[in-house]
């Protein structure tokens, strides 16, 4: 199959579909501006106890990034389980935001030779700023780094590849919640160097209340790469379904179920699909 054909491809250093993740569809949190600190309200003793660290874990049935299911070994249908542990940290007094995410094959036939390839034990380190430019328009600009520290260098090509991506996006709110993203990713070592993208997102998004006390949150986007010597995987979409809830202790999880496809060359357009069930936990310190 296609996708296994390319695996190989991946596993000796050639140019590859199976691309690293970016903070978007197995994504950390998005960058939010935080209040200065004198702006904290004194009489809620909450916000003054907060330190402005989240923490969270997503598990997922699949890894989805910008229509491909990362960890599939021969269909985008194939069921290869994830868990995303992350960490965002606001720095007090600004609109900046570290990020540190990651991302771990628990199931599926090709956990080692995607480690060994440079695709699985993602490791991710973002930071991101924002402002608001208006009170429905927003602007949040971030730098990206993806780690593979447990790649293997004759698999991989490099012992350590790192992809970087700068990224910027205007979201604009309202009863229907719209952004555009833009991005570049490349390869930073000359080995992997010539994997590289121009990437544009349009997305929508909206929360529809389904009783008094229950909302579900619906989105859908579609993506394009550009500039770049890739044959595969150039259109992307996604759609999502969540449903959250609130946990004990402040905490809070969204159990979610997503779809998404993209263009496969020689792969029958039912194989370019694949559904995947997600849930989510997160609470902030």
């Amino acid at each position: 199959m296609r996708i296994k054909l390319t695996l190989a491809l991946a596993m000796i250093g050639s140019v590859t579909w199976l691309t690293p993740a970016a903070a978007q569809d197995g994504p950390p949190p998005p960058t939010a501006a935080v209040a200065p600190a004198d702006a904290v309200d004194d009489a809620d003793p909450t916000a003054q106890d907060a330190i402005g660290v989240s923490v969270g874990v997503t598990v997922g049935s699949a890894y989805a990034f910008r229509g491909l299911n990362v960890y599939a070994a021969d269909r985008q249908r194939d069921v290869a389980g994830q868990v995303a542990p992350w960490l965002t940290y606001a720095v007090p007094g600004t609109a900046i935001t570290l990020t540190y995410w990651s991302s771990y094959q628990i199931s599926g036939a090709m956990r080692g030779a995607l480690i060994d390839a440079g695709v699985g034990a993602e490791q991710d380190l973002t930071v991101g700023w924002s402002r608001d430019l208006s009170p429905t328009l927003a602007l949040a600009v971030a730098a990206n780094a993806y780690v593979y520290p447990f790649a293997d260098r004759a698999m991989a090509g490099v012992a350590t590849p790192v992809y970087v991506e700068p990224a910027a996006t205007i979201t604009r709110s309202g009863a229907v919640d719209a952004a555009v993203q833009v991005a570049y990713q490349r390869g930073v070592q000359g080995a992997i160097a010539g994997y590289r993208y121009a990437y544009a997102r349009v997305s929508v998004a909206r929360e529809v209340a389904i009783t008094s006390t229950r909302t579900v949150s619906t989105a859908a986007a579609y993506g394009v790469k550009f500039a770049t010597p890739l044959t595969d995987n150039l259109h992307d979409a996604q759609v999502d379904v969540g449903v959250p809830f609130a946990l004990p202790g402040g905490a809070a999880s969204t159990l979610g179920l997503h779809g998404a496809w993209t263009d496969l060359a020689g792969v029958a357009a039912a194989d370019e699909l694949f559904v995947w069930a997600s849930v989510d936990a997160s609470v902030e310190l």
